[in-house]
């Protein structure tokens, strides 16, 4: 692998996508909907509002009761109102997993465009033809939308640090943010998965020949997330810190199975026959 090749690569993509404002707009716009405006709004509403009014609210409390036994429980039993409950609850508990879903989505338009965009604007046989190994050139695609991802999500959290910690002081008198599985989440599980998401969307837009296909089919990806942020919704699978820490040893694993996958069955022969 050549680290001056990869970084050319991942350069070139990287000023594509800061050129175009179709492209990098969407991807910083929706995550800070969702990873900031979102969930400031509802830990007003939870925190401050009259929760008895609310319909529902019999779910979250059956979800609280869901917990005993694990040290979440422990914690929110401290608490003598429901709206500190579903608060603390909210913040270390319920936007955990909804966060695994911001780099998904700042990523997989790059990702799904890296080969299939040099297609389409008729480079990729140039670039085939330059005296660069596959592997790097893989790797310097797969950075060209890993640090954009990994940018933004640094941002957003941030961002949602500084709104949970400002809108929930005046509820507890103290920061409630981060929490030790945020870190663990953020700086573990969330750039493997990123980098799974990314690698999966690479290895399809060098297969098909249009970016919507590689768009549509890489999208098949986020099922699996959106079952976990489901499953910890409803209760049944609840992100402790040694579950965060065997996902992302898992995921890595998984990693590293698609970059040799990568490496041996991607001949740059194949994949220029690929774009015919």
């Amino acid at each position: 692998m050549n680290k001056t090749v990869v970084w050319a690569i991942a350069m070139k993509d990287m000023r594509s996508v800061i050129s175009s404002i179709r492209v990098w707009l969407p991807m910083l716009v929706i995550p800070f909907i969702l990873g900031v405006v979102a969930p400031s709004i509802m830990i007003i509403m939870a925190g401050y509002g009259n929760l008895s009014k609310i319909q529902n609210i019999q779910l979250v409390i059956h979800l609280i009761e869901n917990l005993k036994g694990t040290e979440l429980h422990d914690v929110l039993k401290n608490y003598p109102t429901l709206n500190q409950k579903i608060v603390y609850l909210l913040i270390t508990y319920l936007f955990v997993p909804c966060f695994l879903v911001i780099p998904i989505m700042a990523s997989s338009v790059v990702a799904a465009n890296s080969f299939v965009g040099e297609k389409e604007k008729k480079t990729l046989e140039s670039l085939l033809l330059t005296p660069i190994d596959m592997i790097s050139l893989f790797i310097g695609k797969v950075l060209s939308a890993f640090i954009p991802a990994m940018v933004i999500t640094m941002i957003i959290f941030i961002l949602f640090g500084i709104s949970v910690n400002i809108f929930s002081y005046p509820l507890y008198l103290q920061w409630t943010f981060p929490t030790w599985n945020w870190i663990l989440m953020l700086c573990w599980v969330v750039p493997v998965i990123s980098l799974f998401v990314i690698l999966f969307n690479v290895l399809i837009s060098s297969k098909v020949k249009g970016f919507q296909e590689a768009y549509q089919l890489g999208s098949v990806i986020v099922i699996p997330i959106a079952i976990l942020i489901v499953s910890q919704l409803m209760g049944y699978f609840i992100l402790s810190t040694g579950r965060i820490f065997m996902m992302g040893a898992i995921v890595l694993g998984l990693d590293l199975l698609i970059l040799y996958w990568v490496a041996k069955s991607n001949q740059r022969l194949q994949l220029g026959e690929k774009h015919l």
